[in-house]
C-alpha cells in the first residue's frame, strides 16, 4: 500500500496538483475523481517511480481518490501481483476503505491543528502572565532610600486584587529591610477612589503589625476632597503632600539626616 499526495491545507493541495506530471497515475487519479483500475505494465511511465518502487512487480494497481470536505486531497494505491485483481465488488469495498482512511487522516490532521493552536494560546497565556508579573512589579516597586527606610510608589490603579498583592509584597520588604518607615507614594496613580483609599488605610494597618509606619504621601487635592466627601478614614495614617516631605519626616523618625556634599 503506497499513499502518496495528501495536503493538510486546500490551497496547498492545489498547489500540489500544478505541480504534478499531468500523465502520472497519481494526477489522472486525482483528476478523475474516481477509482482507476490499472495494469502497471501499460500504463506507468517515468513520472511513476516511486509508485513504481512501492509496487514492485504488481500486474493490478487500483487509484483511489481519497476525499475530504468535499474535495480530493490525495490518492490511496493498492497493489497485487495478480492480473485482472479488483472486481466490482472488490472495488466497492475498496472506496469505503478509502473513505475511512480519508477521515482518520483528516481527523489526525485537524487533532495536530488543534494541538498546534492549544500550544499557540498556552504560550501566548504564559507570555502575558510574564507580562502582569512584570507590570505588577513596576508598577509597585520597592526603593530603599535610607537605612529603615523605604518607598513604595504606586502607579496606576489599586483595586482588590492589586491590593492583596501590594500589601504581600510591602510586608516582605519590611521584613526583609528591617523598615521602620515606608512612604506609599501615590503621585503616579490614575485615580484616587474610596475603595483604593480604603485599600491603602488596609496596607498600613499590616505595616503596623510588623512594627512599620506606613506614611501616605503625594495626595493630590481632588483626591483629598473625594476622601472627606466619601468618609474615608485614614485612621492614625501620617500623608505629606509629597515625597519630599515624606522623606524629612521618615529621617526625623529614624534618626537620620540629609547630607549635602559640595
Amino acid at each position: 500500500m503506497l499513499l502518496i499526495g495528501v495536503s493538510a491545507r486546500e490551497e496547498a493541495v492545489v498547489e500540489e496538483r500544478a505541480s504534478l506530471p499531468p500523465r502520472s497515475l497519481l494526477a489522472r487519479v486525482i483528476a478523475a475523481d474516481r477509482p482507476l483500475v490499472i495494469d502497471p505494465a501499460e500504463h506507468q511511465g517515468p513520472e511513476d517511480g516511486a509508485l513504481s518502487r512501492g509496487h514492485a512487480g504488481a500486474r493490478t494497481l487500483v487509484g483511489l481518490p481519497l476525499r475530504a470536505r468535499g474535495s480530493v486531497v490525495g490518492a490511496l494505491f493498492l497493489g497485487s501481483q495478480r492480473s485482472a485483481a479488483c472486481a466490482g465488488e472488490d472495488l466497492c469495498f475498496l472506496e469505503r476503505v478509502a473513505g475511512t482512511a480519508a477521515v482518520a487522516i483528516e481527523n489526525a490532521r485537524l487533532f495536530g491543528r488543534i494541538s498546534e493552536r492549544t500550544d499557540a494560546l498556552e504560550r501566548a497565556n504564559r507570555q502575558q502572565e510574564s507580562m502582569l508579573r512584570t507590570i505588577n512589579e513596576l508598577s509597585s516597586p520597592v526603593v530603599p532610600i535610607a537605612d529603615g527606610i523605604l518607598v513604595m510608589p504606586v502607579v496606576g490603579t489599586m483595586d482588590a486584587q492589586r491590593s492583596s498583592r501590594f500589601i504581600e509584597s510591602l510586608l516582605r520588604e519590611i521584613d526583609e529591610h528591617d523598615a521602620r518607615v515606608v512612604l506609599i507614594d501615590v503621585t503616579g496613580m490614575a485615580m484616587m477612589d474610596a475603595e483604593a483609599a480604603s485599600q491603602l488605610v488596609r496596607a498600613a494597618q499590616a505595616a503596623a503589625l510588623l512594627g512599620a509606619e506606613a506614611v501616605l504621601v503625594g495626595v493630590a487635592g481632588s483626591a483629598a476632597r473625594m476622601m472627606v466627601a466619601e468618609g474615608v478614614d485614614v485612621g492614625a495614617m501620617t500623608t505629606h503632600v509629597d515625597l519630599a516631605r515624606g522623606v524629612r519626616y521618615a529621617l526625623a523618625k529614624t534618626g537620620g539626616r540629609i547630607v549635602y556634599k559640595g
